[in-house]
């Protein structure tokens, strides 16, 4: 098998490239992945070979048979081996962190830390005596799986390592043959570097003298303590259709809803239901309704953060090793959310189907049936910039649970809320926090198409309204009155809602922004100027403001007038006058009265081409 290897005595396969092990089960999608690209009709060749295989689990419910090794056999080569592993000493579990063998052994089995940080541990390990850690460090060890079930790592042997694994590890001199300074260098730098790694990565409690209103006022930091920047970054990240297609297609769906939003802003509703939208007080008139994007870019770009809160929403609820933030879906919102992963899994089953009915519609000579499925039919057209012409359950699903996040009243603390933490992420860089001049557009971003899922909200009430049949000629509510309600209920300031903690955010994040100055850029040496990474001198700017206007005067004569020297007509740069309070259209300065050009400036050129000869 060019692709995996066989583990009968465990029952298991295993990825000759990704060394770990794959169930038949999820070998088509693994194999679909941007690690593999295997095509569709390969993949399958390969399933079938894989079931000729004997002893083979099938399915992530077999592996509660899976008994990993008891004793301590020599390593496998298909496996991946670690040599960084911690084994508990009373039940001989195996971790690969320190955080994460401490956590163990003092939840398991009542472990406290007797030896706190400083004088103590480096006395103690002076004197030569231990420090008493319930654990061993230095384990080898691997594991099967990395994911889903059984992925607990278990011991092998050190004795004997396979020359791949010898030869991936990078070639350096032994330390023992090193002189004794060296050797010291060498493990301080090391040392050094883990820890400039970990304060890099992890987030760390501010210090009680550290002034930092944004920070303090936002509240990131004490809720994301410990956390790993890395990690947080990547989870509100794109999703990767190969590996991650129901979470690609949630991604895709919420792209699609903005943009039927934006459009229903557009065409669906008028100027009174903008103004209801555009507010930010319960009692406030507002004379500007609300605006749409409009240009692809613009939406692109301002789509963006809400499709990062889903992918939040997304990573953090289903299973995962890295640590995340905390909360809780309310049970409304809990609800909300497994429709929508439930349609979105219906999406990527019918585009599967979909897959295979066009490769077994496929001719001998490549050809292939290209007739609509329901698919496509159920997904429905696009018109002119990819606006969907009707939403679909997924849609539906998707808008819902927007609604539930953003009608969440904050009753005690303000990361009660799903919607602020998953905010609270969209603040985090890897190396360092959003300020108050990046985070405020983040937060018009989500206001702003936040306003128009209102609207569309309200457009799907009106609907349901006009097709209930029990209605008994009750007067309809209303498309302008759904969005009052809805504006006044969670929308708008003193509501207690996500919203109005956005709202006040952002005022205070522009209120630091223009009323701090600006870094300076720009440093002077002498007659040197310093911008930013370049530098240059007075000389060498006024060389190339002549050389500028040299090249525009020759682009002027040859690309434009076609005109030498000689035949050039003179142009009165300093007696030239315009009118800039005339809106009158197609008005320019060559209209001005007080303009005497020697030449007719509106016709001189075409008069020009007119009479050259060569034509």
């Amino acid at each position: 098998m060019e692709y995996f290897t066989h583990l009968p005595q465990y029952q298991v396969m295993v990825c000759k490239k990704c060394h770990y092990a794959v169930l038949p089960s999820q070998m088509d999608r693994h194999l679909g992945s941007a690690k593999h690209r295997i095509p569709a009709s390969r993949r399958r060749a390969i399933y079938d070979e894989i079931q000729a295989w004997p002893r083979l689990f099938q399915t992530e419910a077999d592996l509660i048979q899976l008994q990993p090794p008891a004793d301590i056999p020599p390593h496998f080569p298909q496996l991946k081996l670690h040599a960084d592993g911690k084994k508990c000493r009373t039940c001989n579990q195996i971790v690969r962190t320190d955080e994460g063998i401490q956590k163990h052994c003092r939840i398991e089995h009542g472990w406290t830390n007797n030896w706190k940080r400083g004088g103590q541990v480096a006395n103690r390990r002076r004197a030569g005596l231990s420090l008493d850690r319930p654990w061993t460090n230095g384990v080898h060890c691997q594991r099967f799986f990395t994911h889903g079930r059984r992925q607990e790592y278990f011991e092998v042997q050190a004795s004997r390592i396979s020359n791949e694994a010898s030869s991936e590890a990078p070639s350096e001199t032994p330390e023992d043959s090193l002189p004794v300074w060296e050797q010291a260098r060498i493990r301080l730098t090391q040392k050094w570097a883990a820890v400039q790694d970990m304060e890099r990565r992890i987030i760390q409690e501010g210090q009680s003298d550290e002034v930092n209103p944004w920070l303090e006022r936002a509240g990131w930091q004490s809720y994301l303590v410990g956390l790993d920047r890395t990690q947080l970054v990547q989870c509100v990240s794109a999703p990767d259709e190969e590996t991650e297609p129901v979470y690609a297609v949630i991604w895709q769906v919420m792209d699609e809803l903005i943009k039927y939003c934006q459009y229903s802003v557009i065409h669906s509703v008028g100027v009174f239901v903008r103004l209801e939208a555009i507010r930010t007080e319960k009692h406030q008139t507002r004379y500007q309704p609300l605006q749409p994007y409009m240009d692809a870019e613009g939406m692109a770009k301002y789509s963006r953060p809400w499709k990062q809160v889903l992918m939040f929403v997304a990573h953090t609820q289903a299973p995962h090793e890295w640590e995340s933030p905390r909360y809780r879906l309310t049970e409304t919102q809990a609800r909300a959310w497994e429709i929508l992963v439930r349609e979105a899994e219906k999406m990527v089953d019918r585009e599967k189907d979909s897959e295979s009915d066009h490769d077994g519609a496929s001719d001998g000579d490549g050809t292939s049936d290209s007739s609509n499925d329901d698919g496509d039919e159920e997904k429905g057209g696009k018109e002119k910039g990819g606006v969907i012409t009707a939403m679909t359950d997924a849609h539906r699903a998707c808008l819902q649970f927007c609604h539930e996040l953003l009608q969440q009243r904050i009753t005690k603390k303000e990361y009660d809320s799903v919607l602020v933490c998953a905010l609270a992420v969209l603040g985090v860089k890897s190396d360092g926090w959003m300020g108050a001049d990046q985070y405020p557009p983040i937060l018009s971003a989500m206001i702003k198409i936040s306003r128009f899922m209102v609207v569309q909200q309200a457009l799907e009430y009106e609907q349901d309204e006009e097709e209930d049949e029990n209605r008994h000629g009750r007067p309809l509510v209303g498309c302008l009155n759904w969005v009052k309600r809805m504006m006044d209920e969670f929308m708008v300031r003193g509501s207690h809602s996500p919203m109005q903690w956005m709202l006040d955010l952002r005022t205070y994040g522009m209120k630091i922004h223009f009323n701090t100055t600006a870094d300076g850029h720009i440093d002077w040496q002498g007659d040197l100027v310093l911008y930013k990474k370049i530098q240059f001198t007075m000389t060498q700017f006024r060389g190339m403001i002549h050389g500028l206007v040299a090249e525009t005067r020759r682009i002027l004569q040859e690309e434009l007038m076609f005109a030498p020297d000689d035949e050039m007509p003179a142009i009165p740069w300093s007696k030239l006058r315009d009118n800039p309070v005339n809106k009158q259209p197609g008005w320019n300065f060559t209209r001005d009265k007080r303009n005497r050009f020697p030449v007719d400036g509106e016709w001189w050129l075409f008069n020009r081409i007119g009479g050259d000869k060569k034509l």
